[in-house]
């Protein structure tokens, strides 16, 4: 099975997003308090950082494994994506698969009070998937979304599930 060759298909779309790392990255407010638009001109795009310090940001902010590592601090407010398979099942044609995969986008109220953050990430997240192009997917469809509940104090998450059709299992 290529279950992990799919998800890493997936990781780099999102890891080259300049709009989607910008949104899990940089902070609703500047210094004094005011709004920042996390997509403005003014901020450094993440995709230019230094391989080192854009690797920190992706590994941070995009995960495999349900994790809410560095979430419950007061001083690390953060957003993140955590996708995973999940239900699998057969096709008509014995080389291919339909594969869901879920996608859990973790944020602090602090992001979302002040500009819809969760929204936003979901938004771009649903562009990436349904937009692009994949070498080894059918067609990938929304099936669902729910709260997801248990998240540290201040946060607040959303979990996408995606059903990829035809997946090729070779």
């Amino acid at each position: 099975m290529n279950s992990r060759d799919h998800l890493m298909e997936i990781y780099k779309k999102f890891q080259t997003s300049e709009d989607l790392l910008r949104l899990l990255y940089y902070y609703p407010t500047d210094n004094n308090g005011n709004y920042s638009n996390p997509l403005s001109q003014d901020k450094q795009n993440i995709l230019d950082m230094s391989p080192l310090e854009k690797l920190n940001i992706i590994k941070d902010r995009i995960r495999f494994t349900k994790s809410i590592d560095g979430m419950g601090t007061d001083e690390n407010h953060i957003c993140r994506i955590i996708f995973y398979a999940g239900r699998r099942s057969v096709t008509s044609n014995r080389l291919t698969m339909n594969q869901d995969i879920n996608f859990d986008i973790i944020v602090h109220r602090e992001f979302n009070d002040n500009d819809m953050r969760l929204e936003w990430i979901k938004d771009v997240v649903d562009k990436i998937l349904v937009y692009e192009d994949y070498s080894s997917f059918g067609e990938v469809k929304q099936l669902s979304g729910k709260e997801i509940s248990g998240l540290p104090e201040g946060y607040i998450g959303y979990q996408l599930t995606y059903n990829f059709g035809d997946l090729i299992d070779k």
